[in-house]
């Protein structure tokens, strides 16, 4: 099955539960007394080598996701900003993100772009723009408030300028033809409702 197949019944099967989401978590609302408990926002600082960020340790990447936690687990969606290295090196990611939460086991999908500047080699070289549409699937564990998780990622779409060579930015991770990550994320909750 190619990636654009498997993106596509990804999507399918994601998208009727972000509707359905705050519908199924206010019946179970309803189910405990009107207990506004079970919604929380919570921030992350994720940082990780592979995946939708490449290399984010200076400057780690960012999510912010509404948390719907039921008695058997939770499920969450949001979005997060990566400027990694952007003034540095010239590079930034976005994405969006799902994921399940049952016990200290984790499961998340994510869609990301990530995007580099133009790179100035010397006075007669500049290199890019280059960018990379990717989805990923992260599975991991979780120990109080910290996230460690193994990332597998797939280019959905990418953009290499005519005549240029890739950048080594956009192949790490890759191993055997596959882009792989490590991801260390400290979550933190802003608010309970």
């Amino acid at each position: 099955m190619d990636v654009q197949r498997l993106f596509i019944l990804l999507l399918i099967l994601i998208f009727p539960l972000l509707g359905n989401a705050q519908s199924i978590s206010n019946s179970e609302v309803n189910k405990v007394s009107r207990d506004s408990s079970r919604i929380q926002y919570e921030g992350n600082m994720a940082f990780a080598v592979g995946g939708e960020s490449k290399l984010a340790f200076l400057f780690p990447r960012f999510d912010f996701l509404r948390k719907h936690i039921f008695e058997k687990g939770s499920f969450y969606y949001g979005a997060g900003l990566g400027l990694h290295l952007a003034f540095v090196a010239g590079y930034g990611s976005i994405n969006g993100i799902t994921g399940l939460e049952y016990r200290f086991l984790d499961v998340e999908s994510s869609i990301s772009h990530l995007r580099t500047t133009r790179i100035v080699v010397d006075e007669n070289d500049i290199r890019g723009p280059f960018s990379q549409n990717l989805f990923h699937v992260k599975a991991g564990v979780k120990i109080k408030n910290v996230k460690l998780r193994v990332v597998r990622s797939f280019i959905i779409s990418e953009v290499v300028p005519i005549g240029q060579d890739r950048i080594p930015l956009l192949d790490i991770g890759k191993i055997n033809d596959n882009l792989w990550g490590v991801e260390v994320q400290i979550t933190k909750t802003i608010n309970e409702m």
